[in-house]
């Protein structure tokens, strides 16, 4: 099973006014990447281009595209955050309260012997990442810090119970997470998902449903010997994820679609592209909530439904 995602937004908090940033996953089972890897490839050479970035096609491509990604048994989630109900502001804060997190556990863990051989002595170099905006610029934490953990959470939810028919085991033979690279070289993000986002995704548990305890279940061989109930999200994962290049991985292009597509429909309340967009993307969306999607709040902070009374 494959976990593709990508955003569109930016996660710039610290803009004034309503500004959303729109995190998507596209779920897709094994046997199904061929396919879509020949849709997207097929595409690309028909419309003389390298990939497809949603922002620079032509409104008829993609209502193909849409209806292609809603009528092929892939799944996507969405998470939204915006700077209504999480600021600049709350985000720093936010990040403020991560460093002493991390600084408690750190330190536990060093206690305790059970430091992780990949972060031990590496405390100084993370403490930067989590402190200093220039290493580590706010949109990158909130995507990372703030965003990813719960809805790396909610996509396995997702999936565990989309895919949960004995008729996809073999798609579960193996699982990875993949992002997209937005540079050749290691980014404050990427460097700050290994510091902070992995472990954190080590410690969440997932409950797997009956369908995936039978004996012989593809996904059983991923627990850990030994392990009494659930499993580590990491673990469910098969480790770290990855960080790849979109041209030349088809399923992240289109995790940008979706992204795009759902940020255009929430900005753009009356143009009717965007309204046509969703409503053929809809059939393969594991909707949640009453917005169909994950809207991240700062806690204590009331929700205005203004920017998205149309979508409820």
């Amino acid at each position: 099973m494959i976990f593709a995602s990508d955003e569109s937004g930016g996660f710039q908090l610290d803009r004034v006014g309503f500004d959303p940033s729109v995190w998507t996953s596209i779920i897709c089972p094994t046997s199904l990447r061929r396919r879509v890897s020949d849709q997207v490839a097929a595409w690309c050479e028909s419309w003389g281009i390298q990939e497809l970035h949603t922002r620079e096609l032509e409104d008829e491509q993609r209502v193909e595209v849409a209806a292609f990604i809603g009528g092929v048994d892939v799944t996507w989630t969405a998470t939204v955050i915006d700077s209504v109900h999480m600021d600049g502001s709350g985000a720093r804060r936010w990040r403020a309260d991560q460093m002493v997190k991390f600084e408690e556990d750190f330190a536990a863990s060093e206690v305790r012997g059970t430091m992780h051989q990949r972060y031990r002595g590496r405390g100084d170099e993370f403490r930067r990442l989590l402190a200093d905006e220039r290493r580590v610029p706010l949109p990158q934490f909130v995507q990372f810090g703030i965003v990813a953990p719960k809805h790396i959470f909610h996509s396995a939810q997702a999936a565990l119970r989309r895919y949960r028919d004995p008729t996809w085991a073999p798609d579960w033979a193996d699982q990875y997470l993949v992002f997209d690279r937005k540079d050749v070289r290691p980014e404050g993000g990427q460097r700050l998902a290994e510091a902070i986002l992995y472990p954190t995704l080590a410690s969440m548990t997932l409950n797997l449903p009956a369908e995936f305890q039978l004996a012989g279940h593809p996904i059983t061989k991923t627990m850990k010997p030994g392990r009494e109930s659930g499993i580590s999200l990491l673990d469910f994962y098969g480790g770290d994820p990855r960080f790849e290049d979109s041209r030349a991985n088809s399923i992240i292009q289109l995790a940008d679609f979706v992204a795009w597509s759902l940020r255009r429909r929430i900005t753009h309340p009356d143009e009717r592209h965007a309204r046509t967009l969703i409503s053929l993307l809809r059939s393969s969306h594991y909707r949640t909530g009453g917005l169909g999607f994950h809207l991240f709040m700062r806690t204590g902070t009331e929700f205005d439904r203004t920017p998205y009374r149309h979508l409820l």
